[in-house]
């Protein structure tokens, strides 16, 4: 699933492996997002909350760094336009 504006950096290793940069800007709105891979998210600007299966939420300021494992299930709530350049592995 692409949520907001996607512009890809790079789509794969040196190696032939799997790796994906990208940059991404987002309009405010809420989803559910299963991770198919590891992910590792910079917010550049913005305001996201995260909340897990759990009920734990989290708030992403911009300038800090997560990291999404794989299959991790959430519901994201962009509260603001925001920017991100995250980081895909498999």
């Amino acid at each position: 699933m692409v949520v907001g504006e996607l512009h890809h950096l790079r789509q794969s290793g040196s190696d032939g492996s799997s790796l994906v940069v990208a940059f991404r800007r987002s309009k405010p709105q809420t989803f559910s997002y299963t991770f198919d891979s590891d992910e590792t998210l910079y917010l550049i600007l913005g305001s996201v909350e995260v909340q897990y299966l759990d009920g734990a939420v989290v708030e992403i300021r911009p300038g800090e760094v997560v990291s999404f494992n794989q299959g991790a299930t959430m519901t994201w709530r962009i509260l603001e336009d925001s920017h991100e350049l995250f980081v895909v592995a498999s």
